[in-house]
Parts: C-alpha cells; sequence; structure tokens
C-alpha cells in the first residue's frame, strides 16, 4: 500500500430536475457511486473533475463549487488504497454514456434522498449527505 493518500475527485451532479447521477461500480464492489477518478500529474482538480466525467459518462459538466475533502482507505475498492477525495458539486444534462466504457452496471439518475435507501458506497454516501444537509441551509 502507498504510505500517502492518493488524490481523487469526485461528482455529485445535479440535474436541473434536481436528481443526482449514480453509478453502479464493478471497481466498488458492485456498489452505487458519484462519478470520479484519480487526478492526473500537474492536473488542476476542477479539470480533473470534468475529465474524468466526460471520459467515465460522455456528459460535459459545470463545476459549482467544492462540496467535501476527505481522506480514507475505502474497504469496497478495488485496491487496497488510500485515497484523499476532492468531491465537487457539478450540473449536468443529457443522455449518459457509462456503459461504453465497461467498468458500469448500472446508471440512474435519483432525488438525494432516495440515493439514502440504495446501496451506495460509503464514500459516495458521505458525499450526498452532505449535499442534502447543504440543500437544507438557506
Amino acid at each position: 500500500m502507498v504510505e500517502y493518500p492518493i488524490p481523487c475527485v469526485g461528482a455529485l451532479i445535479e440535474r436541473s430536475d434536481g436528481r443526482i447521477l449514480l453509478l453502479k461500480s464493478r471497481k466498488w464492489a458492485g456498489k452505487y457511486i458519484i462519478p470520479g477518478g484519480h487526478l492526473e500529474v500537474g492536473e488542476q482538480p476542477e479539470d480533473a473533475i470534468r475529465r474524468e466525467v466526460r471520459e467515465e459518462t460522455g456528459l460535459d459538466v459545470k463545476v459549482e463549487g467544492l462540496l467535501s475533502l476527505a481522506s480514507t482507505v475505502p474497504e469496497n475498492y478495488s485496491r487496497n488504497e488510500a485515497l484523499l477525495f476532492i468531491d465537487f458539486h457539478c450540473r449536468g444534462e443529457g443522455e449518459v454514456k457509462a456503459e461504453d466504457t465497461g467498468e458500469f452496471e448500472d446508471v440512474k439518475w435519483v432525488f438525494p434522498r432516495e440515493a439514502l435507501e440504495m446501496d451506495v458506497d460509503v464514500c459516495s454516501l458521505r458525499v450526498i449527505k452532505k449535499f442534502i444537509e447543504l440543500k437544507k441551509k438557506p
């Protein structure tokens, strides 16, 4: 295992109808996750999330802002790595093409509270809960 956390970005993508995007991932033990991935050397996090979302879903997103930061060793991830998550609130519309990568088993647009009842990985669940909490504030 690497001695330091590997920086990763995540996107909680919200559509205009208030639904968020979840992907059922083989890399995450068949659990639902928000899109994301590793930063490349010299890449800015905002650029990385736009690139990762485009690669994984075919969507172009607008980054609204930083949602959360967290460092953990995820238990459901396919590799035993410490990860530093840089998660963003993004907005996006359109047809998701995640099945083209072969990495995802299912794609769902759901209301954030619906996600709380789904088989979502704890790392993505933390981000969704933070999003719900922030939406409550005026």
